[in-house]
């Protein structure tokens, strides 16, 4: 392995090459470390950066997929006690949900072929409220930094993507992580530091974690007394990609809190107005939040970008949905029933 064979030799070329920012983005990210922090750190390599957390933090625990990597920073961190180094792999990591305050990966977002995964695990790890640390080595400009890179791969280090400043800001956002902030430690090969705030709640379409998906079937199904059969027709449908109307969930760690649907048809007369949003419902102690708006305007503006436009609901309901731009557009007659119920659209 790679990253085995060089941990040795790897400080050397480090403080050679970048030691203003090898040091640098240590001290860095141990500024956004609180001392009553239980901190994961992963990828943590020969424990540059994890020196300075252990120096911090109330606890720390260090992981790499690299046994060598791990034995230089056990070496490094060994005058501490709060620290537990373990092999691990920042895309299947074995903790429990909300189990840190911070969690910090440096410098590997870049080596892995889908970052995605790796996020949602450190998502996943962190507490509500707590802080997700990304330091990521990036370019000046478009093609600096390269003999330093081509060196790396020579030796056979696999680089998947390059950043410059710019371009690391478009990566989060293209990930749906809006609200970032970002610190750079200048130098001869810059790092820039991505720090995410987990948000209390987390707003998602099925595709994002269709492992969600007979649990979520069961959830709409108890809530509107429709057979969870049919909910899960709907979902696979999604999920198989034979239709972009889709299925959106709030979540409040592993628990679903809210949720809504996009179908052909919820059960009226007017076959024509179609899409209808539909099985908009969130539990009772969560109301008041603005747990529903929110997925509201999720599934507006989800399907508008897929050319999808008007939605249409239908609703007894006054009052609320004209918050998030909804309009009374007709009655409509409703499966079964006899009387008419109001059709609202959103153009």
């Amino acid at each position: 392995m790679f990253w085995d064979k060089v941990s040795p030799v790897y400080d050397i070329f480090e403080n050679v090459y970048n030691s203003k920012v090898f040091n640098g983005t240590g001290e860095k990210v141990a500024e956004l470390i609180e001392p009553s922090d239980t901190v994961l750190e992963c990828a943590c390599g020969t424990g540059a950066i994890s020196i300075f957390l252990a120096k911090k933090c109330k606890r720390l625990v260090a992981t790499d997929f690299s046994v060598g990597m791990l034995k230089q920073a056990a070496k490094k961190c060994g005058v501490f006690d709060n620290v537990t180094f373990k092999k691990a792999d920042i895309t299947n990591i074995k903790c429990k949900d909300g189990q840190f305050d911070k969690v910090v990966a440096g410098n590997v977002i870049h080596l892995l072929p889908k970052p995605e995964i790796a996020l949602r695990e450190l998502e996943r790890v962190v507490k509500p409220g707590g802080k997700i640390i990304i330091p990521t080595y990036i370019n000046m400009s478009k093609g600096s930094g390269k003999a330093a890179v081509k060196f790396l791969e020579l030796l056979g280090a696999n680089f998947n993507r390059q950043f410059t400043f710019y371009e690391y800001v478009r990566f989060f956002k293209g990930l749906g992580y809006e609200d970032v902030d970002y610190y750079v430690v200048d130098g001869r090969m810059p790092c820039a530091i991505a720090v995410i705030t987990k948000k209390k709640y987390r707003y998602l379409t099925l595709r994002e974690r269709p492992e969600l998906k007979d649990a979520a079937a069961e959830w709409f199904s108890s809530k509107w007394r429709v057979p969870k059969e049919a909910y899960l027709e709907s979902m696979d449908a999604f999920l198989n990609r034979e239709t972009e109307y889709g299925w959106y969930l709030c979540m409040d760690g592993k628990k679903i809190i809210g949720g809504m649907g996009v179908i052909e048809n919820d059960f009226h007369n007017r076959k024509d107005l179609t899409p209808n949003v539909c099985a908009v419902y969130t539990e009772e102690n969560y109301r008041g939040q603005g747990i529903a708006g929110k997925l509201l305007n999720m599934v507006v503006e989800d399907m508008r970008k897929k050319g999808i436009s008007p939605l249409y609901l239908l609703t007894d309901h006054t009052g609320f949905y004209e918050r998030y731009g909804w309009e009374f557009f007709c009655m409509v007659q409703g499966d079964g029933e006899e009387e008419m119920s109001r059709m609202y659209v959103h153009r």
